[in-house]
């Protein structure tokens, strides 16, 4: 990866601003913003299979779909176009493995707290 794609953003949205409010953000915004970008691309894609699937079914297979859909979206469209990575053709399988799975990971903990929360919101 070139560069993180949180910091990435932030510079972005910092260059988006007029220079009087620029000149205003303190450094500990920017870190805070850094930390939060991930958790709401996570919580996103959590939302959007809420909106999808308002019963979770079959948690393995959902998750896993749920983490692979989201690393795909990344890894295969936004990250390469930006810039920010080469083309997946360009890496090595060792490279792809991790994040695959830490994806896929997330996928199975979004759809495992996603069906626990709606069995403790639904009457019994």
């Amino acid at each position: 990866m070139k560069d993180d794609p949180a910091k990435f953003m932030t510079r972005k949205i910092e260059a988006a601003l007029p220079e009087p409010v620029r000149r205003r953000v303190p450094p500990q915004a920017k870190t805070v913003l850094e930390k939060l970008l991930p958790l709401g691309y996570g919580v996103t894609f959590g939302a959007l299979y809420a909106s999808v699937r308002p019963k979770a079914k079959r948690a393995l297979a959902e998750g896993l779909l749920l983490g692979l859909f989201s690393w795909a979206i990344g890894w295969l469209g936004w990250l390469p176009r930006l810039g920010l990575m080469p083309p997946i053709s360009k890496h090595a399988p060792k490279q792809i493995i991790r994040p695959v799975a830490e994806h896929a990971l997330f996928g199975l903990a979004t759809v495992a707290g996603y069906r626990y929360l709606a069995q403790k919101a639904s009457p019994v």
